[in-house]
């Protein structure tokens, strides 16, 4: 099993301390569905920094021993159970807050079980993972180089032992998993092939978004008792696109973006009313009314763009907590012949996204952040290298 305290790197930022506010109750809103718990400490971290796993040579950093080349998502239940997923296909759990993990599904070594079509696994990308219960997992991917009925998602109701699919024949690909306040799941398919389950999989009903526009994020924030107002945001052609529903989903409306926003890849909403988007460019818009006007927070990063990367590097995740501290992320564009090197793939802001502090940087990509709340932020992604490997990035402050 692979430890944390075994790493070959482990980074102390200089930024300061930042404190968290305690318990945040429901009336102030929820992170991304999940309120903060009481929060612990984990070892060896000081306040401000950075623990990455990153061994870089054979037998990989991350599970049992194996290389993996990235991980793609990764969700908490608490401070300390997670799961994360990767590419090869993988699902991983954690019973310490990220310092050590062990395998729960890996290809064909330790495959799915339950799972009917797990002869796929070697040719299946998992791109996204949530959590809907205490031990309810959902995985999602397609099965390379995708098309009709390509796209995968696999429901473990008893945690990770044994596996379902859902929507089988039905997705192209499963860009994203996304879970609600209100328990709703929701497969984010790209254009006109999302569905939503009210009842954990039992039944689906296909997404009606109300335009053709190709969809990757969305989220419910909670802070409405009903759960009923979200935002989801893809493109509609080339341009960005935010559509708003205040009725838990059913209908969406197109709000107003400023002129020549490119395509958006990440949403997040602390709550009803105020949330951040962000995609190509690394351009970021935030509003405090709800979508009706939006002012620009770009992240700098974003605006590397070269003939081979015609959208700048890839905004790929973003995070907001209610006192202005924030996190961007980013992955490396790929030249045709292996990863290029920039210097930052994790930005930090104290501001709501007004200024921005590299807190990442080298020869990685940053895939997926999660925190539940003020005190541990999580961050999975890859190190591109001769032997590409693995990253487990974990922030614990006070």
């Amino acid at each position: 099993m692979w430890k944390l305290t075994d790493i070959s790197l482990a980074i102390l930022l200089t930024v300061p301390p930042i404190y968290c506010r305690g318990e945040v109750s429901a009336k102030e809103g929820q992170w991304q569905g999940s309120l903060s718990r009481n929060l612990v400490d984990l070892p060896p971290a000081s306040s401000g920094s950075w623990l990455i796993g990153d061994s870089g040579g054979t037998g990989g950093s991350f599970g049992q021993g194996e290389i993996h080349k990235n991980l793609w998502d990764v969700c908490f239940r608490d401070d300390k159970i997670g799961y994360a997923t990767g590419n090869p296909p993988a699902v991983y759990r954690t019973e310490d807050g990220g310092l050590t993990w062990t395998t729960l599904a890996y290809g064909d070594k330790k495959p799915f079980a339950g799972w009917e079509r797990a002869n796929l696994m070697k040719g299946v990308s998992w791109t996204s993972l949530s959590l809907s219960g205490q031990n309810e997992i959902w995985v999602g991917g397609y099965e390379y180089p995708g098309g009709q009925g390509k796209g995968v998602l696999l429901h473990s109701a008893d945690a990770g032992r044994t596996w379902r699919e859902e929507l089988t024949g039905k997705l192209s690909i499963c860009l994203r998993i996304k879970t609600t306040p209100v328990g709703d799941v929701w497969a984010l398919a790209g254009s006109q092939q999302s569905y939503r389950s009210s009842d954990a999989g039992k039944t689906w009903e296909k997404v009606n978004w109300g335009v053709s526009a190709w969809i990757d994020d969305l989220v419910l924030p909670g802070d409405v008792p009903s759960g009923r107002t979200g935002y989801a945001v893809g493109r509609k052609g080339e341009k960005g696109c935010v559509l708003k529903t205040e009725d838990g989903g059913i209908h969406w409306t197109s709000m107003p973006l400023p002129e020549h926003t490119p395509a958006l890849k990440r949403c997040f909403f602390i709550s009803s009313l105020e949330g951040w988007v962000g995609g190509d460019g690394g351009i970021l818009l935030y509003t405090g009314d709800g979508g009706i006007t939006w002012e620009r927070r770009d992240v700098p990063a974003g605006g590397i763009v070269k003939p081979w990367c015609p959208n700048g590097q890839p905004l790929t995740d973003i995070l907001f907590f209610q006192d202005g501290n924030g996190w961007a992320s980013f992955a490396q564009p790929f030249d045709g012949i292996g990863k290029l090197l920039f210097s930052h793939a994790l930005f930090h802001t104290r501001d709501g996204g007004k200024t921005w502090y590299p807190e990442i940087s080298g020869r990685k990509s940053i895939s997926a952040l999660w925190s539940n709340g003020p005190g541990h932020l999580w961050a999975v992604g890859g190190v591109a290298d001769v032997i590409y490997n693995d990253i487990v990035a974990i922030r614990i402050w006070k």
